[in-house]
């Protein structure tokens, strides 16, 4: 059997596309199977440096980010759009290369191309291949109003009329994204956590206390705070002049929009940094902010919420989202959730954490096994493209 993992958001080395490729890959390949991987055409050359890929598509499940507030039936238009052009170059890139036994994995999909997909995979002519799609967000996710509204006729209609009877297999990784597309989809969804590949040595070192550093890693935008941090970290550092800050933000030029009062503390990390280094760059972090807003993170996880579990951080998040659910799963609670979402509520609880650090660390250090037997990458990929039994 072969595995072909579909990956058209695959772009970068930051984000979780690449960690989530390699842990796929090695995953079959562990267990005697080949693995291949399909990446979008403008692919960057250090991803293809870490794991070898296809370079095949040129559509991207992001596309309503950028077209969603055209007009109402903009999802309609970009799913028949780009979801043709999807199909077209799934038969061009992967179907060649199937044989009957092997497994398809798509591991983020939007409504932007799931029409495309399971019209490729019903009419594809393959027998004996099975689909194994992991779906990360929610129908209307990147759309706002009427078009949300759309959005979500588009991707009951793609399962209700386009989907195969048999041969697929739905995953999403927190419950209510699966309720939600079992509502839409007429089918049973599994639930399986974000999985990561730990680092044995990331956890292990000792947090910095004195001074004391808090971690916003990964890049910013809208939906990962990026209007409430300036705010919340000028708050932070006049309550705790003591206090260091650990940004790392690939590809940015200049820098962060932030006040000069926390521009003066801060340890800026411009490169983007393969799954290993960004665990080891965590590692120098005291506690890790995760200002996630509340209404893009609902149903959505973080990566790094369990990166920094796993290796023993406490975390700073915001009520009514994912990563506050979780937090609730370890006791004693492994960080703080804000109170509300804006920049005092994020100054409040980080300045919390700070003044009870050695607890907040030690709650983290229990915290870490658990963590990473939950979020173990092995285990769940495999599970994910059907190797585990």
């Amino acid at each position: 059997m072969t595995v072909h993992i579909v990956d058209p958001g695959g772009v970068f080395v930051r984000g979780h596309h690449l960690p989530l490729d390699r842990l796929l890959v090695d995953a079959a390949e562990a267990r005697g199977h080949a693995a291949r991987v399909y990446w979008h055409r403008d692919v960057r050359r250090d991803a293809l440096a870490l794991l070898d890929g296809t370079p095949a598509f040129s559509v991207s499940p992001y596309r309503f980010l950028h077209e969603h507030d055209r007009d109402p039936v903009a999802p309609l238009d970009v799913a028949g759009r780009h979801g043709r052009r999807f199909r077209d170059e799934l038969a061009e890139h992967v179907t060649p290369a199937l044989a009957p036994g092997d497994t398809v994995v798509v591991h983020t999909i939007t409504t932007a191309l799931l029409p495309g997909l399971l019209l490729w995979f019903r009419e594809g002519g393959v027998a004996g291949v099975t689909l194994r799609l992991v779906l990360r967000y929610a129908a209307d996710g990147f759309t706002t109003g009427a078009t949300a509204g759309m959005a979500a006729a588009v991707a009951r209609y793609a399962f209700e009329a386009l989907a195969p009877a048999d041969g697929l297999h739905l995953f999403a990784d927190t419950p209510a994204l699966a309720g939600h597309y079992e509502t839409l989809s007429g089918r049973a969804v599994a639930v399986l956590p974000p999985p990561v590949a730990f680092v044995d040595d990331a956890g292990t070192a000792a947090a910095p206390t004195a001074p004391p550093v808090v971690g916003y890693l990964g890049g910013t935008r809208p939906d990962k705070g990026a209007d409430i941090l300036p705010d919340g970290l000028a708050r932070l550092v006049e309550r705790r002049p003591d206090v260091e800050v650990l940004a790392h933000m690939p590809g940015l030029r200049g820098d962060p929009p932030w006040p000069d009062t926390v521009l003066a503390r801060t340890r800026l990390v411009r490169d983007p940094l393969d799954p290993a280094a960004f665990q080891r760059l965590m590692g120098g972090a005291s506690l890790i902010l995760l200002p996630y807003a509340p209404d893009a993170f609902a149903w959505r996880t973080s990566h790094i919420l369990a990166e920094a579990l796993g290796n023993a951080r406490p975390v700073v998040t915001t009520p009514g989202t994912w990563m506050a659910d979780e937090l609730v799963r370890y006791g004693p609670v492994p960080g703080a959730v804000m109170a509300d979402y804006s920049g005092g509520a994020l100054a409040d609880a980080a300045a919390g954490l700070l003044d009870t650090l050695p607890a907040a660390l030690d709650a983290a250090a229990r915290a870490a096994p658990h963590a990473r037997e939950r979020h173990d990458g092995d285990r769940i990929a495999a599970r994910l493209v059907g190797v585990d039994g």
